[in-house]
């Protein structure tokens, strides 16, 4: 069984939804899942408030849309799969740990920052930054793959 989610409208400023993860999602009746919180801009809202929510709890996700300002998707993902039809915003799987992301469309910067495995595979282009590391950090990217079907900006990989 999986847990989808249709973006219902745009966020105005960036939408911080690092709820969307197996990790927090797996387990979760429906009404628990619509109640998880995001941020847009300083607002905290409902998960619900941007998307339509078929299903319980899954390990396997699968989001519809053009989500260009959501970020933080799969963050710290460690388990099970995650599927985007559509376009992702920035920090798609930062500090995954397991499982696969697959995105049909483009992602933001930041792709696999700092990640320490899994896969995530982008079928379009990716920005900047990918499997890099945050300021302050040694190192990005230590294990795990990342595949850009398409291009990808400035500074891939940069320690």
């Amino acid at each position: 069984m999986t847990t989808t989610f249709h973006l219902k409208r745009q966020p105005t400023v960036p939408l911080e939804a690092e709820v969307i993860t197996p990790d927090k999602i797996q387990g979760l009746s429906h009404s628990e899942i619509c109640a998880l919180t995001v941020y847009h801009g300083k607002r905290q809202l409902p998960l619900s408030e941007f998307f339509d929510v078929e299903g319980d709890g899954s390990e396997d996700l699968i989001l519809h849309g053009a989500m260009d300002k959501v970020r933080w998707v799969g963050r710290a993902m460690s388990q099970g799969s995650l599927t985007v039809h559509g376009s992702i915003g920035m920090h798609l799987g930062s500090y995954m740990t397991g499982g696969r992301i697959e995105v049909h469309g483009n992602a933001g910067d930041w792709v696999g920052g700092e990640m320490k495995n899994g896969l995530i595979q982008i079928h379009g282009n990716a920005g900047g930054q990918v499997g890099a590391a945050y300021r302050g950090a040694r190192a990005g990217m230590k294990n795990g793959t990342i595949i850009v079907d398409g291009s990808a900006g400035l500074e891939v990989g940069m320690r």
